[in-house]
Formats: C-alpha cells, structure tokens, sequence
C-alpha cells in the first residue's frame, strides 16, 4: 500500500489494515522525556532492524487459510512508519509454516494496522 492512499482512507476516518514493503523504515516509539529539554522532541526512537525483529517474542496459531489448515508465525510491536511521517502504527511480521517446502525457508510478509491498539491476530 502506498502512503497517500492510506492518509486518505484515514482522513476519511477510516482505519487501515493492509500488506506493505518489508523494507519500509520503521522506527520504535520514543519514551516521552523526563524533563523538557530545548528543541523538538523526538518523533523517532531507534530503528528496527531484521535482527531485532528477530528477537521479538514469537507467537503461533493454526488458522484455516486458503481452504485449508495453516499455521501461522508471526511478531508483532508498535512502531512509528516513516512513510506515514511518524505514525504510530501496530507492524506484524507473519510467515506460512510450510512442512510440503522442507528445503525452502518460510517467506515472511509485513502486514500494517492504523490502529495500534487493534491486537496482532
């Protein structure tokens, strides 16, 4: 999904759950600061790389997709999207066991939600 399109479903009140680039620049929630300090305060917190991703509790269900029994992986976080001029957005990172594609490794989609208090499943 491109970033205009989702700023318009929002001007419009709506909320917006759809597939995006995995290499989109997303950033973690900054802590609000203790004391006020001179100058902005920060709209970015520290980017999420593929190894932290990696290291964010991993949860799994079997759902029926497709027609038929899978079981789904996934991570999720709240995070700030660049492409969305630092809106908080819930981010999940899902992947398809596949036991019929032992030699192949798992493709791993990101899936974004306006509401990020909406949960993961």
């Amino acid at each position: 999904m491109r970033g205009w399109l989702i700023q318009c479903a929002l001007a419009d009140g709506h909320t917006v759950i759809g597939r995006v680039r995995r290499d989109l620049a997303l950033y973690t929630v900054p802590h609000p600061p203790r004391r006020r300090r001179p100058g902005r305060p920060r709209k970015y917190g520290a980017r999420l790389t593929p190894d932290r991703v990696a290291a964010l509790p991993v949860q799994r269900s079997a759902r029926i997709l497709y027609g038929q029994m899978e079981v789904v992986r996934w991570h999720s976080c709240r995070v700030a999207a660049r492409f969305l001029h630092g809106r908080v957005v819930r981010a999940v990172w899902v992947e398809l066991e596949r036991p019929d594609r032992p030699g192949k490794p798992p493709e791993q989609r990101l899936l974004l939600c306006t509401d990020p208090d909406l949960p993961a499943p």
